[in-house]
């Protein structure tokens, strides 16, 4: 294994439970490294996994390695008192956690910090500023982290097997069989999306890596929800077929990464391109 990891290295990832984390744990302990998973209620059995219940991540256990993915998705759609005492927990637990002398840190931020407001491929070296309690709770996730030598990823929309319902891809997969026009809340804003195992291996690359500082994880390209459900209705033999926009902003909304330094440092690569994927999961439905 790279880096000096071997065999006896322990990792402690927190936030197991979700989409990305239960994708990680598995990998790594396909790897052969011992996997700590920590969640806030018990987790399915995995595989060459021990599972650890956590009332206060503060207290996840102390391995060589942790990577830090306990924190919410999104703050929308509650109050800004109450995101504001969220974002305030989970900077404390960042704080306490960077601390607390893991040889290895991996910190998951996400790419909402740079906003949507530019059309250039975001870099990790622009300049940031934290325009809600969201980007506010992750600057300072990241400040903290780097703060004690770790690493930190600006992670870019991540889809694949499993998604759930109310995301982008999810929403439009499910009508596949559904007649009419497609509908998508707006079809114009233009995200980065990343295939779950791209961003695993990506992830594994990073934790096993020695470099420290802020890295993007996407695939590196944009496309809009349009472009998307295009392509579904392409794969599905709907071509030409009308999208429906039921809310649209009216506003030019973009964000793209850059993941030069990313590549450079780590050598690792997308492999899956935005249609590959969708091909991947319109066909695990088709057998399902």
């Amino acid at each position: 294994m790279p880096a000096g990891l071997d065999s006896a290295t322990s990792i402690c990832v927190t936030g197991a439970s979700g989409y990305l984390g239960r994708a990680l744990c598995a990998a790594l302990a396909a790897g052969g490294y011992r996997v700590l998973a920590c969640a806030r209620r018990g987790m399915t059995p995995m595989p060459g996994v021990e599972s650890v219940t956590l009332a206060d991540y503060a207290q996840a256990p102390m391995a060589d390695a942790l990577v830090h993915l306990a924190e919410p998705a999104d703050l929308a759609g509650i109050l800004d008192t109450q995101a504001q005492a969220v974002a305030a927990e989970a900077i404390r637990v960042a704080e306490a956690l960077a601390g607390r002398g893991y040889r290895r840190l991996l910190y998951l931020s996400s790419a909402a910090v740079y906003g949507d407001m530019e059309r250039h491929p975001r870099r990790p070296d622009e300049a940031v500023t934290a325009y809600n309690a969201y980007t506010r709770m992750k600057l300072a996730g990241e400040h903290a982290m780097l703060a004690g030598g770790g690493a930190c990823v600006r992670l870019a929309n991540i889809y694949g097997p499993g998604l759930k319902p109310g995301t982008v891809i999810a929403d439009i997969m499910a009508q596949r069989h559904v007649p009419g026009p497609l509908t998508v809340r707006d079809a114009a804003p233009m995200r980065d999306f990343l295939w779950l195992e791209d961003a695993v291996a990506g992830l594994t690359a990073m934790l096993e890596g020695k470099a420290s500082g802020l890295f993007n994880l996407g695939f590196g390209e944009s496309a809009s929800v349009g472009d998307i459900a295009g392509i579904c209705l392409d794969l599905w033999g709907r071509k030409g077929e009308e999208v429906i926009s039921t809310t649209p902003s009216g506003r030019e909304s973009v964000l793209r990464l850059d993941i030069s330094r990313t590549t450079e440092t780590f050598g690792w690569h997308p492999a899956v391109s935005l249609r590959d994927g969708l091909a991947r999961l319109c066909a695990a439905e088709a057998a399902a």
